[in-house]
């Protein structure tokens, strides 16, 4: 089945380039009228970014209406990245092409890309990267890509630093439903590195100036605050169960042990033992985690199996168009990967030390790189930040 990407990518040009900015600079007040009721921006050292000539906003990354928002936070037109996922989105989609965002591959290498954004600073537009790659799970930075200080260097533009505040609490990503509160950003004054800067001390001044405290922010309200938070909180804090827990409203509850709790809007647990921060408890899920990394150890001994999934269809998008692989389980063990069909045979299998990346794009679909090919499955109700955890352990054993 093809892929549905965006009808047309905006090349730049001069003619192109005011025809968007007068477009996005009419709506602005319309994204901001649209969001305000649950997403409100504000924003302070706006006036840091140039008004006009090229410069490159870098960002921490959090939400899907990042772009949007920095956007309307900087009351200028920014080109930016977006994986061509998000051109999938009926409604994002066609607001990422209003603003003319350039649409790149994930799990590869896209130069393609990478040229469409740097032409867009030649013509003397703002463009934008998130210099982390991928939206945070747990409101912590995640760490920044590798070489992003090399491509930097290649935009050669001014650069202004800037931190979206309260966007996790607001908006994070595992939830089912976004909370009604505000949004702030934050633009540092431009820096200009030059032609030939320390990369390493470039590389430090992204990491330090798009870092952000998750707890930094304020009160926001909503319903369903609980539900998809078992996407990241993936094993019962009490016994420990992967899987094993259930959310509805703002209750999550385990079905092995009955535990359950409430989690609030500050993303707190209240159960019968006392309360417990979700950062707390995903810490504690870390370490417990650590001592073993497999989800059923009774089925292990028997087959060996490290974790296995609910019925999926596993894709190959390593192309323009995405390729059916294979139906069935996908089932992970200490040494390899395998798609097993409702027969008992593998119909697909790699080695785990052929795995290159492992990540997660959108809210549900899983996603791996091999040295070959990139694969893809939906998961439509188990954790695939569960798989990703479990994946790059045991891949760095392998």
């Amino acid at each position: 089945m093809p892929l549905k990407h965006s009808r047309m990518v905006l090349e730049a040009s001069p003619e192109n380039k005011l025809k968007v900015e007068k477009r996005v600079h009419r709506l602005i007040p319309v994204f901001r009228g649209s969001l305000w009721p649950w997403h409100r921006v504000t924003s302070e050292g706006w006036e840091n970014v140039p008004r006009s000539g090229p410069v490159l906003v870098l960002s921490n990354h959090v939400g899907m209406l990042d772009p949007i928002t920095l956007i309307i936070a900087a009351k200028r037109q920014v080109h930016f990245l977006a994986t061509r996922s998000l051109m999938q989105e009926p409604v994002i989609s066609r607001v990422l092409q209003i603003a003319a965002v350039v649409p790149r591959k994930k799990l590869a290498s896209d130069m393609k890309s990478i040229r469409r954004l740097k032409a867009w600073a030649e013509e003397g537009a703002a463009i934008g990267l998130f210099p982390e790659g991928l939206r945070t799970w747990d409101g912590h930075n995640s760490d920044v890509l590798p070489g992003i200080e090399k491509l930097i260097r290649l935009m050669g533009v001014p650069v202004v630093t800037a931190r979206l505040i309260n966007a996790y609490r607001q908006a994070p990503r595992w939830g089912a439903a976004m909370r009604h509160g505000r949004v702030h950003v934050e633009f540092d004054p431009p820096r200009d590195f030059g032609r030939r800067p320390n990369l390493k001390e470039l590389r430090q001044y992204v990491i330090e100036r798009t870092r952000v405290d998750p707890l930094q922010g304020w009160s926001v309200r909503g319903r369903r605050l609980a539900e998809g938070v078992e996407n990241v909180l993936y094993a019962c804090p009490a016994c420990g169960v992967v899987e094993g827990l259930r959310s509805q409203g703002n209750t999550t509850t385990c079905q092995h042990c009955a535990s359950s709790w409430r989690l609030d809007s500050d993303h707190v647990l209240h159960g019968s033992s006392g309360s417990l921060p979700l950062g707390e408890a995903l810490q504690q899920q870390s370490a417990r985690l650590s001592e073993t990394w497999i989800a059923d150890a009774s089925q292990h001994r028997r087959d060996g199996t490290v974790l296995l999934s609910d019925p999926a269809t596993l894709f190959d998008v390593s192309g323009d168009e995405m390729h059916t692989i294979a139906d069935g389980r996908l089932r992970l063990t200490d040494e390899t990967m395998s798609m097993v069909a409702p027969s008992g045979e593998a119909a697909w299998s790699v080695p785990l030390s052929d795995i290159t990346v492992a990540t997660v794009d959108m809210r549900r679909r899983l996603q791996f790189r091999t040295k070959s090919q990139a694969i893809e499955l939906s998961m439509a109700e188990e954790s695939v930040v569960k798989w990703v955890h479990f994946v790059n352990h045991w891949r760095k054993q392998a």
